[in-house]
C-alpha cells in the first residue's frame, strides 16, 4: 500500500498513483535535460555573432561577450551536476573530488555571471 493514500497496488505491485508520479517527474527530468542544451546553444550563438561581425564587437558587446562565455560554463559545467542532483533527491554517488570541482564551479561561475550583470548595468 502506499503511505500517501489507501490506493490499491496493480500487475507489479506499485500503486496506480506511484506510475502518475513517475511519469511527471520523467517530464521534468526531459525538461531539465533540455535547459542545459538550450543555454549552450543560446550563448554560443551570442559568442558567434560578437566574434564573426566586426559591427558587433564594441566595448558594451564586449561585455555581453564575457557574460555569454560565462553563462555557458554554467550551462557545460554546473547545470547538469544540478540536474544530477535533482534526479537523485539531492544524493552524490561520485566522488568526492567530483563534489568539490562541482561546489567551487557553481560558486565561481554563478558569481562571474552576476559580477558580469553589474558590469553592463555600470556601462549603461
Amino acid at each position: 500500500m502506499n503511505f500517501l493514500n489507501d490506493t490499491a497496488p496493480i500487475g507489479n505491485g506499485t500503486a496506480a498513483t506511484d506510475i502518475d508520479k513517475d511519469f511527471v517527474r520523467q517530464w521534468w527530468y526531459l525538461v531539465f535535460g533540455i535547459v542545459p542544451l538550450v543555454c549552450f546553444f543560446g550563448n554560443f550563438l551570442v559568442c558567434v555573432a560578437v566574434y564573426k561581425y566586426k559591427s558587433l564587437q564594441t566595448p558594451t558587446n564586449y561585455l555581453l561577450f564575457s557574460l555569454a562565455i560565462a553563462d555557458l560554463f554554467i550551462g557545460v559545467a554546473v547545470m547538469p551536476f544540478s540536474i544530477y542532483l535533482s534526479v537523485n533527491n539531492l544524493h552524490w554517488h561520485m566522488p568526492v573530488y567530483v563534489c568539490y570541482i562541482y561546489c567551487v564551479s557553481d560558486v565561481a561561475a554563478s558569481t562571474s555571471s552576476i559580477v558580469h550583470l553589474v558590469l553592463i548595468s555600470i556601462d549603461r
